[in-house]
This record gives structure tokens, sequence and C-alpha cells, in this order.
């Protein structure tokens, strides 16, 4: 589901606003390490925004408001309890491999799409 998720991302970005990096990379290690995310078992998005941490739904909405169309309306979702939003968010998480499978290979990034993916 990650790559699906990132790719649901890079079709709507037409901009290019969001880069990404894997957590288990060094980068993603280092970023994790400086805001002091701790890695292990780590399900969630991690979103890096104007030097601001954002995890599970509240990640989701930030991401949705900055896409191209009208997926900024999923901030709506704001006025749900965080904890209420997050708890959803963690069912989806642990039940996304028998929903929507698992791929025995993580995405290769072609030319087209390489420059969203920090090293």
């Amino acid at each position: 589901m990650c790559e699906s998720s990132v790719m649901f991302v890079i079709r709507r970005d037409l901009s290019s606003k969001f880069k990404f990096v894997q957590a288990q990379s060094v980068l993603g290690n280092s970023l994790l390490n400086k805001y002091a995310i701790n890695n292990s078992g780590l399900e969630t998005v991690v979103l890096l925004k104007n030097e601001r941490i954002f995890i599970k739904s509240d990640a989701a909405i930030e991401i949705a408001k900055d896409l191209d169309g009208l997926w900024y309306l999923i901030s709506i979702f704001k006025i749900v309890p965080v904890s209420f939003r997050d708890m959803l968010y963690s069912y989806v998480a642990r039940n996304r491999y028998k929903w929507f499978g698992k791929k025995e290979t993580c995405l290769v990034p072609g030319k087209d799409i390489a420059s969203r993916f920090l090293r």
C-alpha cells in the first residue's frame, strides 16, 4: 500500500511539491533521528512540512490539502478527534496486506519520477 500511496500522491501532485525518501535509507534514518521518530515498527507515512512533522491521519490530511484537484476537501476531517482518526488509520495499516495484498518487490522509480525520490 505504501507504493500505491506514493503513486497516488505523484499522480495528483502536478507541481511536484512532494519528495519521497525511504525510512530505511541513510537519509530517511537521519531525518527520523533528527525529529526523534522511532523507526522500529513504523507503519505510517511521515510528512515533513515547514520543519513540522505530521504522522498518521494528520499526515494524510496535510498531504491531501496540497494535492491538485478537490482533495483539499478531505481537510474537513480535522473536525474529527485525532484519536479516532488515528485509530482508523492504524486499523487500515494493520490490515493493508490482507485487503490490498503485498508486493514482493519495491517500487523502482523510472526516469519520469526519479527526481521525486531523495537519496
